[in-house]
């Protein structure tokens, strides 16, 4: 009976120390003080005003590239590679089968597999923002296929008004001429098959076979091989009309280099010139699609049909061609001095290809290695995100990730210090992890067994926060612009289909709602919020709450993150042809402890100060090399990601490494892998337990021992 209770209060015990007490709230949401009931009754009023903060990561935790770095791979033949400082330490190779966090699918299933509620991390509300970002892409890409502005008639038409200008081109030209200009419209052919559903030319469209059998071969090559590879996934894969639109928009976009002499060749961007330059409305229509995503995403490293126009100094394509050996030359002379390829339209950028382009303008030359490069570089002032007048919204998105990479930079860096698992914490939206081994305490909450704790209730970032919410501003400008009156009409989508709010609608909730967090997360921190664009602030907080309270019951966070993004052509370790990808492998638990480092203001009582430990759900991405030159499907890398759930062995199996021999050989698992699969707090309380019941044991036993003895 006695051990029986005993049990019980144990269990007790464990359950409140290790699932947390709820944080409590301030009763002025517009400033820093909060009160606080004790376990004797005292009521304590706590001001964070003059107070300052730690937060780093547990002693149990280390830090190493994401995936429990994986061994780097070959860099690309034939070049060479520039070795720096990354300020990181290189990681250990991580043992077959490695140990590692456990990963989910999505932050939902993460979240409901935590031991309390996570706080809310920078990554839940980043996530946030790239559903809003994608849904005003998808709405923009949709509405442009029905027709907008000069493209009355949809991008479609403008592509197949096109090709009849390029084949009058072709009907009048001969030779070297003719045959360029047959290249041209089967490039314009194969993105009007892409763009349509049964991948077949509209019947009024005429072109001789031949072409169309050319269009088609590029067709496939291109669905099937990496650069230009189709990757339909977030937010091309809501829609079937959208994957198809990714597709055509990814040929379109692709480089027409100055230096080749194949289909991706400088021939086709002086055709495409003549051909849009000879009709006022194509070439209007193609500055609009050219200005329309350059506001949006950028044109990246491209030059434009009025700087083709200038190189052709005015001569038509056929008078260039028909002098190969000094006209021609000179055309490719000055394009290949710009640098830059030519572009039919700008490039619908991810976020990743943004940052590559930070640092290299062909991305043939990117390796293994280069989001750490882009850390390194805008730390070493080498780069910088800061975006310049008139820069795109992609390029103020960007520059909150500033925020992230230089903390000690941040105004909240006088209230706040953080050792360096933390920092490296903060850039895993880029290409680190935080690999935590299991016995970490998991206790939630302000305090704890230690004292009285910072109570948080947002990831203490407010810059990044502020940086995000003013990011929106050129959409302010963009939208209106270019949409017209159907900005008031438009409705962006998610993966359950469009949302309720139109964008304009939806434009004012997101900008409230991260100015919420950033104002949540300065009161937490007892620092003074930059007011400016705010607009109502308490309404901005209160939203803030109710997301915080809420996220974790909305389907949008049980969407699947997992998705592989080709970058660029790389070598593996043995040498071989390979695809440089950044892998999102799944959503861990990461555990950080926030303590005080001067202490706050305290009225009613003189309470003892400890640490508070929170559990934040974090995306794991890494770096990996897939052999071979084709993109793997989707359906294959999601089955990889189910057989393993550790960031090392996922990371193995990518890059076509061993991985542990039970896990691979199938066989059952033993008593230490099922312990793994439990949450920290369930395992530390069968632990004690199993304690319990050995020393209780020990106990009977020399007690029968002594009365043997007697």
């Amino acid at each position: 009976m006695n051990m029986t209770i005993t049990l019980v209060l144990a269990a007790f015990v464990l359950t409140s120390v290790f699932t947390g007490a709820e944080i409590p709230a301030r009763d002025n949401l517009l400033g820093p003080v909060r009160t606080v009931t004790t376990s004797s009754g005292t009521t304590l009023t706590i001001d964070e005003t003059p107070a300052t903060f730690k937060v780093t990561v547990p002693a149990t935790s280390g830090v190493v590239p994401a995936g429990g770095a994986p061994a780097k791979p070959a860099e690309p033949a034939g070049e060479e590679t520039e070795e720096g400082e990354t300020g990181e330490e290189e990681a250990a190779e991580p043992a077959a089968g490695g140990v590692g966090p456990r990963l989910f699918p999505s932050f939902v299933e993460a979240s409901k597999a935590a031991s309390g509620t996570p706080l809310l991390s920078l990554d839940v509300c980043g996530f946030a923002y790239d559903q809003f970002g994608w849904g005003v892409l998808t709405a923009v890409d949709v509405k442009l296929e029905d027709g907008l502005g000069v493209l009355e008639a949809g991008k479609q038409r403008f592509l197949i008004d096109l090709l009849a200008r390029v084949k009058t081109i072709y009907d009048n030209t001969s030779g070297d001429a003719h045959t360029q200009a047959e290249e041209t419209m089967a490039f314009l052919v194969a993105g009007i098959m892409l763009g349509r559903a049964d991948g077949t030319l509209p019947p009024e469209v005429a072109v001789p076979e031949e072409i169309v059998d050319k269009a088609e071969a590029q067709k496939t090559a291109f669905l099937s091989q990496y650069p230009q590879a189709f990757y339909a996934t977030a937010p091309w894969s809501w829609r079937e009309d959208l994957a198809r639109i990714m597709a055509r928009d990814r040929w379109l976009s692709q480089p027409l280099e100055p230096g080749d002499r194949d289909y991706h060749s400088l021939e086709k961007s002086m055709v495409l010139t003549e051909a849009l330059n000879s009709d006022e409305t194509l070439l209007e229509q193609q500055r609009f699609l050219w200005d329309l995503y350059s506001a949006l995403v950028g044109a990246g490293h491209s030059f434009t049909v009025p700087e083709m126009t200038g190189i052709m100094a005015g001569d038509d394509y056929a008078t260039v061609m028909a002098d190969p050996n000094k006209r021609f030359l000179e055309v490719k002379r000055d394009a290949i001095a710009l640098g830059v390829p030519f572009r039919l339209v700008p490039e619908t950028r991810s976020m990743e290809y943004f940052l590559v382009d930070l640092l290299v303008e062909d991305r043939k030359k990117v390796s293994f290695g280069t989001f750490e490069n882009v850390v390194r570089s805008v730390r070493a002032a080498e780069v910088t995100l800061l975006p310049e007048a008139g820069a795109s919204w992609r390029a103020f998105e960007a520059y909150a990730l500033d925020a992230l990479i230089r903390p000690g930079e941040t105004p909240e860096s006088a209230k706040i210090s953080m050792d360096d698992a933390y920092k490296s914490r903060l850039i895993s939206r880029l290409t680190y992890a935080i690999v935590q081994e299991p016995g970490g305490s998991g206790t939630l909450g302000g305090g704890g067994a230690g004292g009285l704790g910072p109570a948080f209730t947002v990831e203490p970032v407010p810059s990044y926060y502020l940086y995000l919410a003013r990011s929106l501003s050129p959409l302010d400008l963009a939208l209106p612009k270019f949409l017209g009156a159907v900005y008031g009409e438009l409705h962006g989508f998610r993966a359950g289909g469009a949302v309720t709010p139109t964008l304009d609608g939806e434009m004012g909730d997101a900008r409230e709602l991260f100015y919420g967090f950033y104002l949540e997360s300065c009161y937490n921190l007892g620092m003074r919020p930059a007011t400016g664009g705010v607009g109502d602030a308490k309404a901005a907080v209160e939203r803030a709450r109710n997301f915080a309270a809420g996220w974790a019951s909305d389907p949008t966070f049980g969407v699947d993150i997992r998705r592989l993004i080709p970058i660029a052509p790389g070598r593996t370790l043995e040498g071989g042809d390979g695809i440089y990808c950044l892998a999102v492998l799944g959503v861990r638990a990461v555990e950080i402890a926030v303590e005080y480092d001067t202490p706050p203001k305290v009225i009613g009582g003189e309470p003892t100060f400890g640490p508070a430990s929170y559990t934040l759900l974090v995306p794991v991405i890494v770096e990996v090399v897939t052999p071979g030159r084709e993109v793997m499907p989707h359906e294959d890398y999601i089955a990889l990601c189910d057989r393993y759930d550790t960031p090392d062995d996922l990371a193995n199996a990518l890059e076509g490494r061993a991985v542990g021999a039970a896990e691979e050989a199938g066989e059952e698992e033993g008593p230490g892998s099922v312990l793994d699969k439990l949450d920290t707090g369930t395992k530390v309380l069968v632990i004690v337990l199993l304690v319990f019941i050995i020393v209780i044991i020990f106990v009977l036993v020399m007690k029968k021992r002594q009365e043997s003895a007697i």
